[in-house]
């Protein structure tokens, strides 16, 4: 450096008075630092060179978000946030994933963006193609190709060469060329520091970082009362940066209620033997593994994890429990009880004929009238407008509410509607007889703590109604002026996907977007608009967002979400629609589509009951679906055919079907005037299916309880066997479900070059690992479900099975019995746990010794074992401290199958040998995975049959071509509508 005679600058010690106009600069490094200052002094300097010892991956990136600007000015800042914060933190996430899964199609799909960008004639691989895989380092983002145009210009150079020395006026290399500098910028040599370097000590002892374990990426063991950000490496910054903030304010208000003021992150007895590893793992930037060293390490199991997963993190971060055994809250707390009330802004005015005294808020106000009869009752009709909510216990008053087209609720939670506003006038005037003829005095009895949560949970409910309808109303909005904003580019993409009168119809489809929006969002004639609507997104999803047509990456991922998002909003508003048109009013029919998951429409229903003593039921189903390639069908997958006795399209048979009868069985009970006993309640949700962390049952129990809570569920799930000719089998009762959990092994060693094999090789450990599961059985177990499955399939098989089936469920199980009985697979899944590899990842470069070998594992857990049980018998089978054995999400709660009642299950077995007398009906317990995982657990115990007969060996459920035969969905309908009647009672 010192025989240098130029200018040395570096960014991070930036001189003001620093003049590169005219002169010949050297940028050395190729991170963010140096694709940032290139371009920003291309304009003045003679000229730019960025030297670079190797290639960056580098992706360019508009510096405006178009859609966001767009939602800004027409949405509430949170809702536009929410949103632009899902689509961009979702997109973020898969390509990182993506990279991890299939870096050699992620590394081709980058290197062409860039050689698309800089044209044919450029070296792209020597200059911009790295010799490691997409996100084993940072990726480069740079704002509106603003480093390409600048190198097409000519302005800058790059050159990707080693330094050999400096020269008096300039870079020599080790080719032996020489790069003459005026300015020489060193962009590169950035050294990480922990907590900026600072100095801390615990009780007069200094901190030793290094010793510490952190606590979810956050604090730091036996540290008290510090929280750190440190942010992602492989995505935003401020994504866990915000999380830190949600998680101290968490720990903070939980100290408050304690009465106590030092949290302390401790190790549990059973930590103690954890592996540890580096602070960061799986990145390999010079920067980063120098410097690992210096700071804390993690574990291997939750919470002594930094997971550098976003999605991961928000549950840990924000839904796990704060009393975990690891954080040790100070001395012992003196809880205190606070009442906390939720507000929400909503215009209340109060009208009354004296002064009323109101708590001071924008959104209260009162009005005072004079005395006399109704003039209140007048003042109020006078004042309402469309929508307009009224809460009155006077009858009358509700009428002319109804009348003007508002909505009257009464103070014990129960609204009155045009159904049932002339029995509650009957009731009242023949009250009013009684009370002059003296046969009875006074009113109704007082409210207490369950009128006032009904009427709560009521109020609450209609505002997110009236919310619910404008944020619906604006995702039609939204697209229709991102249309008129890009009119040109619209049409164009129109053009390209064969539409024809491109003009016409973009035109007639951004009036029918913006104005049916606004309809939608006013409640001008909901339902012919949603229907329109409806239709319209189909149309639109079918030719603008065909995802199964195009090369597999990015753009193809981000189509398949626009056209998942598109279908679960539409089937949730084209089903209401149906819901509507037989009468059900708009106050028992919720839309709800979270604000930070705007792609998932769910659909709630009531049939109220005429009982409010009884407990009400629920019918659940998902409508939802999987992936299906239209290339790889012999149909359509999104259009309903029927063709030789069967109904084709994915998701006939899982679980269109059953969401369609359930909504049939609705509407034929209110055209019929049926009138339920009990409550009958209907909840269609997204997420069974679709591959994200939201699922609209679990969003459904935590936000809205009320609307789904039940005495039991009726769930979609059971099979009703049929043979391939058709003849029925049995019909199945799903009481009970296997729980889900996947579980990461993970090696981790030195490496090293391929050419000196070592015996120590990961992906060698991490087979044997493997080997030893695929071997291993796990304890045979029964319970009442599967013992009374196992008895009545033994008749029903007769001869060698049958005895078999009986055999096993003896005390001493016949081992020749049970080794023929679990070779079948479908019979295996009901008498143990079962745990199978399902992925594979290892190796980070052709010629070297793999430094990671990671393996997917998933289990389906029989009812009474645990998941941590289970993680320890993989530890223990596997028997090598060098393959840790992780949860690959949180463990979701259990329960024991729901009891086999003669009170559900009799019924089921009634209306079953009715309708086929000669078909056994058969208990069992789902090895699968629905819903009813959720709800069992949280005290809705769920089961399920369906009557629908059909052949699962072709019904191509989850695979191609699916379908249901024709009779058999007719003759479900009919059966599910006869076993609901008798739950709910009635006429």
């Amino acid at each position: 450096m010192h025989d240098y005679q130029g200018t040395v600058v570096h960014p991070q010690h930036w001189p003001e008075d620093l003049d590169y106009a005219g002169k010949k600069v050297v940028v050395i490094g190729s991170g963010a630092t140096a694709m940032t200052l290139v371009p920003a002094m291309a304009d003045q300097a003679a000229s730019v060179t960025m030297l670079q010892r190797s290639p960056t991956y580098v992706v360019s990136r508009p510096d405006q978000d178009k859609i966001a600007n767009v939602l800004r000015k027409i949405l509430p800042e949170k809702w536009a946030y929410a949103i632009t914060r899902f689509k961009n933190t979702r997109m973020q996430n898969f390509i990182y994933k993506r990279s991890r899964t299939a870096p050699e199609k992620m590394k081709t799909q980058l290197v062409g963006m860039v050689k698309q960008a800089l044209g044919p004639d450029y070296d792209v691989d020597k200059h911009f193609t790295p010799s490691y895989n997409p996100w084993d380092q940072r990726l480069c983002l740079i704002p509106n190709s603003d480093l390409f145009d600048s190198i097409k210009s000519g302005k800058t150079t790059v050159v990707t060469e080693q330094i050999d020395r400096l020269t008096a006026d300039g870079v020599q290399l080790k080719n032996g060329d020489v790069l003459p500098a005026d300015i020489l910028v060193t962009a590169t040599g950035l050294n990480l520091q922990l907590l900026g370097g600072a100095h801390f000590s615990v009780d007069g002892e200094p901190v030793n970082f290094p010793e510490t374990i952190t606590y979810k990426g956050m604090m730091y063991s036996d540290i008290p009362n510090l929280v750190q950000t440190f942010g992602y490496i492989n995505a935003s910054w401020t994504l866990r940066s915000d999380l830190t903030s949600e998680f101290a304010c968490r720990v903070i208000n939980h100290m408050d209620e304690l009465g106590v003021t030092q949290v302390t992150p401790v190790l549990r007895e059973e930590d103690q033997d954890m592996q540890l590893g580096p602070w960061i793992e799986d990145f390999s930037a010079g920067y980063m593994s120098r410097m690992m060293h210096l700071f804390p390490r993690q574990g291997n199991r939750d919470p002594w994890r930094n997971t550098q997963d976003y999605q991961l993190d928000k549950k840990i971060i924000r839904k796990a429990a704060l009393e975990d055994g690891a954080l040790q809250f100070g001395p012992q707390p003196h809880a205190q009880e606070e009442d906390k009330q939720q507000t929400r802004s909503v215009m209340t005015t109060l009208v009354a004929n004296q002064f009323l005294k109101t708590p001071p808020s924008a959104y209260i106000k009162s009005v005072q009238v004079p005395g006399g009869f109704d003039v209140a009752d007048n003042e109020i009709v006078a004042r309402l407008q469309k929508d307009d909510l009224v809460i009155t216990a006077d009858i009358p008053l509700a009428d002319e509410v109804i009348t003007k087209q508002g909505a009257a609720l009464n103070p014990r939670g129960t609204f009155y509607s045009k159904e049932n506003i002339k029995d509650h006038l009957q009731r009242r005037d023949m009250r009013e007889s009684l009370r002059d003829s003296g046969m009875v005095s006074g009113g109704p009895d007082a409210y207490g703590k369950k009128e006032l949560q009904a009427f709560s949970n009521a109020l609450d409910r209609y505002v997110l109604l009236l919310a619910g309808r404008a944020l619906l109303g604006l995702y039609f909005i939204v697209p229709g002026i991102m249309k008129v904003l890009g009119f040109e580019g619209t049409a164009e993409a129109m053009a390209n996907q064969g539409v024809p009168m491109v003009t016409v119809l973009l035109v007639l489809t951004i009036i029918i977007q913006i104005g049916g929006g606004f309809c939608l969002a006013a409640g001008i004639r909901t339902q012919v608009v949603a229907f329109v609507l409806a239709g319209l997104t189909l149309v639109i999803s079918l030719f603008m967002h065909s995802f199964w047509a195009m090369e597999e990456g990015i753009q193809q991922a981000h189509e398949m979400q626009n056209f998942i998002k598109n279908m679960a909003i539409m089937a949730a508003e084209a089903m209401a629609v149906h819901l509507r048109e037989a009468g059900l009013p708009e106050q028992d029919i919720h839309i709800i589509v979270p604000a930070d998951w705007p792609t998932q429409g769910n659909l709630v229903a009531h049939l109220p009951g005429l009982d409010a003593g009884l407990e009400p039921i629920l019918l659940l189903a998902h409508i939802d679906v999987v992936e299906a390639n239209p290339d790889d069908w012999a149909r359509d997958p999104f259009t309903l055919i029927e063709e030789d006795g069967y109904f084709y399209g994915r998701g006939s048979f899982d679980d269109k079907a059953m969401a369609a009868i359930f909504i049939d069985v609705l509407i034929r009970m209110k055209q019929a005037g049926f009138q339920p006993e009990r409550t009958i309640k209907l909840a269609l949700t997204c997420g069974e299916e679709t591959p994200n962390n939201f699922n609209g049952v679990r969003y459904l129990l935590e936000h809205h309880r009320d609307l789904i809570d039940a005495q039991f569920a009726l769930n979609e799930g059971a099979f009703a066997v049929a043979g391939a000719d058709g003849q029925k089998i049995y019909n199945g009762i799903q009481a009970g479900e296997k729980t889900y959990q996947d579980y990461h092994l993970e090696v981790r060693n030195p490496g090293g070059h391929s050419s000196r094999p070592v015996p120590d090789n990961a992906i060698n450990r991490l087979a044997a690992a493997l080997t030893r599961i695929a071997e291993y059985q796990f304890p045979i177990t029964f319970n009442d479900t599967t013992r009374a499955y196992f008895k009545r399939m033994a008749a029903l098989n007769g001869g060698q099975t049958g005895e078999d089936m009986l055999a096993i469920l003896q005390a001493t199980p016949d081992s020749d019995a049970l080794a023929r009985i679990t070779a079948d697979s479908s019979f295996n899944s009901m008498l143990h746990t079962t745990c199978v590899a399902t992925m594979l990842d290892a190796g980070h470069a052709p010629n070297a010794l793999p430094q990671r070998a990671w393996a997917n594992v998933n289990c389906r857990i029989f009812p009474g074992q645990t998941q941590e049980e289970v993680r320890q018998i993989l530890s223990d089978v596997v028997n090598d401290t060098d393959v840790v054995v992780t949860f690959a999400d949180p463990p979701e709660s259990t329960s024991p199958p729901p009891p086999l009642t003669p009170e559900i299950v009799g019924p089921m077995e009634t209306v079953s040998k009715q309708m086929w007398p000669q078909v056994p009906v058969i208990p069992f317990m789902q090895a699968g995975g629905t819903d009813g995982r959720l709800l069992t657990p949280a005290g809705i115990p769920t089961y399920s049959i369906s009557g629908m007969f059909a052949d699962p060996n072709t019904s191509g459920f989850h695979g191609l071509n699916e379908r249901v035969p024709v009779q058999s969905l007719y003759e479900s309908r009919e059966f599910l509508n006869l076993l609901i009647r008798i739950y709910a009672g009635g006429e």
